[in-house]
């Protein structure tokens, strides 16, 4: 007896067969070569697993304690907010996960009063909760978050208060982020135990976050403690991940994940770094209170999301844009959309605020922005809006598999190519009418109030609905033209006869033209220089830098009697062009309709293919002075801002008005200090020195009393309004009369002192 009882003893060693494997032993933790006694496990094993089995049981039922953690992040200087998921208690919450997954009432009543008190939001949300192991966010969400929060600040990202929420799961995190409008989240969160870890703590990291996203939108990093993935290593890859998903504007299986230098691998087990995104349209317009995009300023806004069936995708967005009081609005404007000033000041939100929601929309990864005439006007309005908001006016319209499209041209497209299945409103004129509102009323599409920004995009949506269907080939191709690599593969390498769609060979010849590429425009990389080949080439090959610049940027008015502008035209690859390679596309119909002779064309075609290397004089040509813009709001196009300011710029966005009146930050670019006063001045005027106010005084006296940079004067203003009020009265207009009275009186509330 005395025997059995010794063989039964761990320090019997002889009684004990060793696993061959027992070296394995140094590298996990592992309940792996443990050995045997006879059949079964050894004795002490057997207790050290019931007693990591009854851990991991206490890892489960610990209660949070929000308290504790709250002042240990007090201690580190940080502000908290204490929320709570819909799980009342413990065991409903491991009983229903999906109220885990949700604020209770309170908490998100919290979080709305929260966000009114700090507009704009912040660039990263953390939250932290419990989830399966309180006791992992007891260990180490503090130590944690203090090695997360020392490199965003490095990398100049603002911080929301850290949300600590009870009984909460993962996607709790999501409404977390969208309350408070934050650009990323991370939950901090206790993994489930297992019986070598019951204190592994999770992060997982979201980009936009939202309520309804999946786990394919979220990136996770797991076992994050001193005996697995330490704190500093933790904090390293999740910077990593934040850095890239900062740039590319996405997070999930869409983003690579892998920090630092990669373990080399055979290429055949490579995945791809980029995975396919799924495109969503953006139909989208604005309503604005002129109709020049870099002085006038929007009213509304209004975007519709659809798939790429053209099937809505959640609620529109319809947004009022607070004006300003250094300009005036252009009153036809306000005639033709019925929106004042006063409107936009009940219904809408200051102009940062404005920009932001609107970038958030057209800036979702796989977005593409469309409208009608959208390319040529709305994205100018965007991208001004942008420059005005410290935004980067381009990044929406390529990062992330975002684009831009225009409907316009794919409409005058299927009109002059493939007309059937669509009815072609004409003017009074007598000439086909491309206006949204004639073609939604001929085709008896919805279209309830011309001129109001939701009612002309579910107008947009539909004629789109109605070409996908009555000409599915030809949408598709146009569609395919909105990326630059399609357009350059119309073109071709080696120039040939090129058919080019645009409005501005006007509706007599089709807004077509068969033409020639002359070369690549000197400065412009994207803006192919084409030649209309209804004419012959001949002329232009004998003229010199001097006199082709005057007879392309002098007015035909202006020039001398027989002479006439040459036909040279632009084809811009950034902007959707309708370009088409096959010229078999144009029916022999078609041509005769359009006044398109293919052998006159291939006339000129030779005389153009023997053309003389014009590379110098194009040089030449467009080497002019222009005259510099002294408005910081108009010079978008003044340069592109470096990468430095571009930093600094997306960092002081974010920082609310207090924060920014005692910052002096210090730029390369020379336009960016006036531009951030301005912004300042118009969306936080209670933080102005009164040396500034004093400066934002002048500027706008400089616009509404003398006209500086084109601005409408007070003089002028009221001129047109006595004009259009007259005009009103005698057409009996109740509707025009009350608009214009408005605007008197808005005029009068933003007079200078």
């Amino acid at each position: 007896m005395r025997r059995a009882m010794t063989d039964e003893r761990d320090d019997a060693p002889a009684t004990v067969t060793q696993n061959p494997w027992q070296a394995l032993r140094s590298l996990t933790p592992a309940r792996i070569a443990l050995g045997r006694a006879g059949v079964s496990l050894p004795t002490r094993p057997q207790l050290a697993f019931q007693a990591a089995h009854a851990q991991a049981r206490d890892a489960v039922h610990l209660p949070f304690d929000p308290a504790a953690l709250r002042a240990q992040l007090h201690a580190q200087g940080r502000a908290t907010l204490l929320l709570h998921s819909a799980a009342h208690d413990r065991d409903q919450y491991l009983q229903r996960p999906d109220l885990g997954r949700r604020l209770d009432a309170s908490s998100a009543q919290r979080l709305r009063d929260h966000a009114a008190a700090h507009p704009g939001g912040a660039d990263v949300a953390l939250v932290v909760a419990d989830g399966l192991s309180a006791l992992a966010v007891h260990r180490h969400a503090a130590p944690l978050i203090a090695c997360v929060a020392d490199g965003m600040r490095a990398e100049g990202w603002s911080m929301a208060p850290v949300a600590l929420v009870e009984q909460g799961r993962v996607a709790v995190a999501d409404e977390v982020g969208e309350r408070l409008g934050a650009r990323m989240v991370v939950i901090l969160i206790g993994e489930r135990p297992g019986l070598s870890s019951p204190d592994s703590l999770g992060l997982y990291f979201t980009y936009a976050p939202r309520v309804g996203l999946t786990d394919a939108a979220r990136n996770c990093i797991s076992n994050v403690r001193p005996e697995g993935l330490g704190y500093a290593a933790a904090a390293h890859k999740l910077l990593y991940l934040m850095r890239e998903a900062w740039r590319r504007r996405l997070s999930g299986v869409q983003l690579k994940e892998a920090a630092g230098r990669a373990v080399s691998m055979p290429a055949s087990l490579r995945c791809p770094t980029r995975l396919t995104v799924t495109h969503t349209f953006l139909w989208h317009d604005y309503e604005t209170f002129g109709a020049v995009p870099r002085r006038d300023r929007p009213a509304q806004f209004a975007g519709i999301r659809t798939d790429a069936e053209l099937n809505e995708i959640g609620e529109p967005v319809e947004l009022f844009c607070q004006p300003s009081s250094d300009w005036l609005p252009d009153p036809v404007s306000c005639l033709i959309t019925g929106i004042t000033p006063q409107q936009c000041r009940r219904q809408g939100i200051p102009e940062n605020r404005f920009a932001q929601a609107i970038e958030r929309e057209l800036a979702m990864p796989g977005t593409i922005g469309v409208g009608y005439n959208s390319i040529r006007f709305d994205d100018e309005v965007t991208r001004h809006l942008f420059w005005r908001n410290l935004i980067d006016p381009y990044a929406r319209e390529w990062q992330n598999e975002c684009g831009r499209w225009d409907l316009l041209d794919v409409v005058r497209t299927t009109w002059a190519l493939r007309p059937d299945g669509i009815e072609w409103p004409k003017n009074g004129d007598g000439k086909p009418s491309f206006k949204l509102e004639h073609l939604s009323q001929a085709n008896g599409l919805l279209h309830e109030a011309a001129h109001d920004a939701l009612s002309d995009v579910r107008a947009t949506i539909a004629l789109a609905r109605l070409i996908r269907n009555a000409q599915p080939r030809l949408f598709d191709f146009c569609f395919a033209l909105r990326k630059k690599e399609r357009v350059l593969a119309e073109i071709g390498d080696a120039p040939r006869p090129l058919l080019h769609v645009s409005g501005m060979y006007g509706v007599e010849r089709g807004c077509l033209a068969v033409v020639w590429p002359l070369g690549w425009h000197p400065t412009n990389k994207n803006e192919l220089l084409v030649w209309d080949l209804a004419c012959d080439p001949a002329e232009l090959f004998d003229l010199g830098a001097e006199a082709i610049r005057e007879r392309l940027f002098t007015r035909s008015a202006e020039l001398a009697e027989g002479t006439t502008r040459l036909p040279v035209k632009s084809i811009h690859i950034n902007k959707a062009p309708i370009v088409i390679g096959n010229l078999k596309t144009l029916q022999p119909a078609q041509a005769e309709r359009w006044g398109v002779d293919f052998a006159t064309i291939e006339r000129h075609a030779a005389v153009a293919q023997g053309a003389p290397d014009m590379r110098e004089t194009w040089r030449q040509v467009y080497a002019r002075e222009l005259e510099p813009i002294a408005d910081v709001d108009q010079n978008l196009y003044g340069g592109f801002v470096s990468n430095d300011d571009r930093r600094t710029l997306n960092e002081l966005r974010t920082l609310s008005g207090e924060q920014l009146a005692r910052l002096h930050p210090d730029f390369a670019d020379a336009r960016l200090p006036e531009l951030l006063f301005r912004y300042r001045a118009r969306n936080f005027p209670d933080t102005l020195t009164e040396e500034e106010y004093e400066q934002w005084e002048q500027l706008r006296a400089e616009r509404l009393f003398e006209g500086r940079e084109g601005y409408l004067t007070f003089d002028a203003f009221g001129e047109r309004i006595e004009q259009l009020a007259a005009e009103a009265a005698e057409r009996d207009d109740a509707r025009a009369q009350n608009v214009l009275q408005d605007l008197y009186d808005y005029a009068q509330q933003i007079l200078p002192g």
